[in-house]
């Protein structure tokens, strides 16, 4: 039974959605949603609904009473509510209005999460800051709009993080270091940009080391350096020392604090792989064959697909407002303050000191000049540091002080007020010019697109790029092998750079448009994910042993059987249970499982790539390319699935070259003894992967 009183004004939104079997399968969905400016007679009770209900409070404060529990939810709280059992909701008494966010939503995502947003079935407020929550639901609004797998997806990572950023907020409260070493790890999931300390890298290494009965011979800790430089003491001892014999496994947190980059990861992992070491993350699971590859970049692009979408809203809003001459955030230009409506105008106290940097400048004073003039006078920087020479010259260039405001490609004239005039700024600018010295080249390691995945067919190293420069001035690039610039024996010839990528790209592409091979990989894919966590498997079992044993206990106590020994199992036991349950739900959150149709969504979009975009290649080769074996005569392409090996000879290449314009390879045919090449890759496999 529901009754309710819509006291609410006009912009109220209210908007309903009936849930596919596709979505239904899905770990979050939702079935309404709306946003009500609920006015002071605002009310709503009912006995029971299929769902779970979660609140978001912009503005007033709503009550809202299950049970014997109530709670008032004020601005920037947030609530999640099952709605199975008899609830009301109200503007709270006192209150003119309650502008609120509501989402009706279901799914094993959501039940797994109860446990950490309702703890003991009490009705728990969480505190919000910022403006996520609001960019969450209005994304919902809109994809609920649409019928498609991508709002499918776009909409259950929403809801996904909806709740992560309410279990964070759980974390700020929980009393215990247990409790919050539990949520921390589950909502931190979502989020790549965690820091985890030195100690708590050591502490969960340590614990996956005991679960798996690894034994810790030496720790190698590098302390407030970063894993971007090759300058790491400890690693590069470690490195030798993988040369001894000294250990077999090199443990590390995440595998983003092993190297700096894919090159240095891939050369150093080859280097410990021939002395027999293998490398292992504590945090992330790593497939041992190639599919995982694939399954990897299925779940990276499940995050980055509604990223992207929420990200291309977010800067529609900030488009507008920079229409509107508002603040987009950022850094407040010195000489600028924001007012309370987000526009910009112009400080009394700094502005002054802008204008007399634009015209010491355009006098003949250098820039490190004005800095000392600022810095003597006392004059702080937005942060309240001294004045840069950076700061000066960033300061000189910034179009804001003519009154202009750009975001991205949008550029609106006179709409701040100016502090310099237009004919000074240009001035100035004339001068910077002259004055500015051309910066030094820098060799782009990344334009080499095979690099990581093309090894030497002789000697199994690793080939890079290299460039160099004819008397001509033309720029020529090629891969070689690293033996072969040693001069340690290697005969590998080089290759030239352009010729090798297209053919690969090319024959990528067509492994990518042969719906045989597309079918075959989906369904390797999903049978991989459907074994990927091993975990969940083992902390079930540990948990019916747990619940076992509590019973037993339990039993004995209405025997009569109590003593000292056996309260402290029955505690063991029942801490042991909540430890369980917790990381159940933390490994339910941590990766959800990816339906068929979206595996098969996502990697079917690569037929409709422009191979022409060096982005758009490069993903094409991260995804499907396990490795590349460069021969004088020929090239082995091997796959990311077991089946997937093609060797094409420099014979036919010159001969499909001859044909067209030399980057066309449609045409190649299957090399006639693939299957004696494929036996000979799996031995290569083994020692070069």
């Amino acid at each position: 039974m529901l009754t309710y009183n819509m006291d609410v004004t006009p912009e109220s939104v209210w908007k309903r959605t009936t849930p596919s079997e596709a979505e239904l399968a899905q770990p979050y969905y939702c079935t309404e949603a709306g946003v009500f400016y609920a006015q002071q007679h605002f009310s709503t009770a009912r006995t029971d609904k299929e769902s779970y209900l979660l609140f978001y409070t912009l503005r007033g404060a709503g009550l809202i009473e299950q049970g014997e529990s109530h709670v008032v939810l004020g601005t920037g709280q947030a609530l999640l509510l099952n709605c199975r059992t008899p609830q009301s909701y109200c503007t709270a008494p006192g209150q003119s209005c309650w502008h609120h966010y509501w989402v009706h939503l279901d799914g094993a995502g959501v039940a797994a999460m109860e446990p950490l947003l309702l703890p003991g079935k009490k009705l728990t407020p969480v505190q919000l800051t910022g403006v996520k929550m609001q960019e969450y639901f209005e994304m919902l609004l809109g994809q609920m709009e649409h019928s498609t797998v991508d709002s499918m997806v776009t909409t259950g990572l929403a809801l996904h993080e909806m709740l992560a950023l309410c279990a964070r907020s759980i974390l700020a409260e929980a009393e215990t270091t247990s409790a919050r070493q539990v949520i921390l790890q589950a909502a931190e999931t979502l989020d790549n940009q965690r820091e985890e300390s030195i100690e708590g890298q050591i502490r969960e290494c340590t614990a996956y080391a005991e679960k798996n009965g690894i034994t810790i011979v030496k720790h190698y800790i590098d302390r407030a350096i970063s894993a971007k430089t090759d300058n790491r003491p400890e690693f590069q001892q470690m490195i030798k020392d993988s040369d001894k014999k000294l250990f077999d496994i090199v443990l590390v947190w995440k595998l983003d604090r092993f190297a700096r980059n894919r090159y240095d990861s891939a050369r150093y992992k080859t280097q410990l792989k021939k002395n027999g070491v293998k490398l292992m993350s504590a945090t992330e699971v790593i497939s041992e064959g190639p599919e995982g590859i694939i399954l990897e970049s299925v779940l990276e692009g499940y995050a980055e697909h509604y990223s992207a979408d929420l990200s291309e809203k977010v800067i529609r809003g900030m488009t507008e407002n920079a229409l509107k001459g508002k603040f987009t955030g950022g850094a407040i230009p010195f000489g600028y303050i924001i007012n309370a409506d987000h526009r910009f105008e112009i400080d009394p106290l700094t502005a002054p000191f802008v204008a007399k940097t634009f015209q010491r400048y355009n006098d003949g004073q250098t820039m490190r000049e004005i800095r000392d003039w600022l810095n003597e006078k006392g004059v702080k920087n937005q942060r309240g540091g001294l004045m840069t020479f950076n700061v000066i010259q960033h300061m000189l260039s910034n179009r804001r002080y003519i009154g202009e405001l750009k975001y991205r490609d949008v550029l609106i004239p006179d709409a701040i007020p100016p502090i310099v005039s237009v004919e000074l700024f240009n001035d100035v600018q004339e001068k910077m010019l002259k004055n500015k010295k051309a910066p030094a080249r820098r060799k782009a390691e990344d334009d080499y697109l095979l690099t990581t995945k093309l090894f030497c067919g002789y000697c199994g190293a690793l080939m890079f790029g290299e460039s160099g420069t004819s008397r001509t001035g033309e720029v020529h690039r090629y891969y070689k092998c690293a033996t072969a610039k040693k001069h340690k024996g290697c005969k590998k010839k080089t290759v030239r750079k352009q010729w090798l990528e297209d053919l690969v790209v090319n024959q990528t592409m067509q492994l990518v448009k042969d719906d045989a091979a597309m079918e075959s990989i989906i369904a390797k894919v999903m049978e991989l994910q459907n074994k990927e966590n091993t975990n969940i498997p083992l902390y079930e079992k540990q948990l019916r042993d747990a619940e076992s044993g509590i019973q037993n206990m339990l039993n004995a106590i209405q025997a009569g059987i109590l003593t000292s020994s056996t309260k402290e199992r029955l505690e063991q036991l029942e801490e042991t249970k909540r430890e369980l349950e917790a990381r159940i739900a933390e490994e339910k959150l941590a990766k959800p499982k990816v339906t068929e149709e979206f595996i098969r969504f996502w990697l079917l979009r690569f037929r409709k790539l422009d191979m022409s975009l060096k982005d758009q290649r490069q993903a094409l080769v991260d995804t499907f390319i396990n490795a590349i074996y460069l021969y004088d005569d020929k090239v082995l392409i091997t796959f990311n699935y077991k089946e997937g090996t093609q060797t094409i000879t420099f014979a036919e290449a010159a001969q499909a070259a001859s044909k067209g314009n030399g980057s066309d390879l449609d045409c190649f045919t299957a090399p006639q003894k693939r299957q004696l090449l494929i036996a000979v890759f799996f031995v290569l496999y083994g020692n070069f992967v």
